[in-house]
């Protein structure tokens, strides 16, 4: 959802009444009664041609009753001017609806932050008049947005230049997800499947799973369905790949990881620092084991029915399907779905 080129920007407003801006209470876009439904509104601002299309103006309208109003992604590269009360507000970084003092401005994952850029930003406009007044209390940054200095434009700057020397195109066609039926991990780090007992031995033993280089033992613990979740939202796999599905033949009951909980409380995200990671607990969900092997099987139909089940579960869960199933080492030990 953003504007084409290079100032291109897209914004999001939610819910609210009508804010008060530094020269008083300032009218609602309409004479018709502002009624909103139950729950929360969302009003998207796109830009719907090559950037400047005035952007920023729109949003400081639509700001007037907003309670959140959001810049999702892009740099300082863009540019808006809001005029209030004769005193013109140049923003680049800074959401166009700041200026209402009774909304929160929020800066999302997407938006790229040239921090000596924000200060400066905010600095200039508060010389401009009092629309900024009190900015820093009322505007919230992802923590996950990404921070950058002078020297990374720098860089940046000679990286492109190579780029440019190389020419030639690249395309980016499927891709695809590879996914062990359970979960490894080599040395220290957060690992909110791990199974320190008898089950994460018995799969390290049938796994094989030691280091190829280091031969160090591999972690082991059920699939985290989390986990590869998150790692489809920021890839877009086109299909899977489950791999090692044979290591749980042996098993009644198969766990799979299906939520986070922080505090009680199921977290509907993929927690954004290790220190939080660290304290989630898990919710499983809990299939039939199938007790037989499956390294013989050259087709989907040749699994086990609960070999399947386990398999759209995964499906299910992701939105993604699988193309290819591993049940063994062989090169011919691999089932094509399609």
């Amino acid at each position: 959802m953003a504007g084409k080129g290079g100032s291109g920007t897209a914004a999001g407003l939610l819910n609210g009444g009508a804010g008060e801006g530094p020269g008083g209470k300032r009218a609602r876009l309409g004479s018709a009664p502002h009624v909103l439904p139950a729950g929360n509104r969302v009003t998207v601002v796109l830009g719907a041609q090559w950037g400047d299309e005035g952007k920023g103006k729109v949003v400081d309208l639509l700001s007037l009753d907003a309670d959140l109003v959001c810049r999702c992604q892009g740099g300082n590269n863009a540019g808006h001017t809001v005029v209030v009360d004769t005193v013109e507000y140049n923003f680049h970084l800074l959401p166009s609806g700041v200026i209402n003092h009774n909304a929160t401005a929020f800066i999302g994952n997407g938006v790229v932050i040239h921090l000596p850029g924000l200060f400066e930003e905010a600095e200039k406009n508060l010389k401009k008049g009092p629309g900024l007044e009190g900015w820093e209390t009322r505007t919230v940054i992802s923590d996950r947005a990404h921070l950058v200095f002078n020297f990374h434009q720098a860089v940046d700057g000679i990286q492109e230049h190579q780029r440019q020397q190389q020419g030639g195109k690249n395309y980016i066609g499927k891709v695809y997800g590879v996914v062990k039926a359970y979960t490894t991990r080599v040395g220290v780090g957060t690992f909110p499947t791990e199974q320190n007992n008898e089950i994460g031995e018995t799969l390290q033993t049938r796994g094989r799973e030691f280091g190829v280089t280091t031969g160090r033992k591999r972690r082991c613990g059920w699939l985290d369905l989390v986990l590869v979740k998150y790692a489809h939202m920021i890839n877009g796999f086109s299909a899977l790949a489950v791999t090692k599905l044979d290591i749980l033949d042996t098993f009644e009951e198969i766990k799979v990881g299906v939520e986070y909980h922080l505090d009680g409380k199921q977290i509907p995200y993929f927690p954004a620092n290790q220190e939080l990671l660290n304290k989630v607990t898990v919710k499983y969900k809990e299939l039939p084991g199938w007790k037989r092997s499956t390294e013989g099987a050259r087709t989907f139909d040749d699994l086990p029915s609960e070999a399947q089940a386990y398999i759209r579960f995964i499906e299910g869960y992701l939105g993604v399907p699988v193309k290819w199933i591993g049940v063994g080492k062989s090169r011919k030990s691999i089932i094509k779905l399609f």
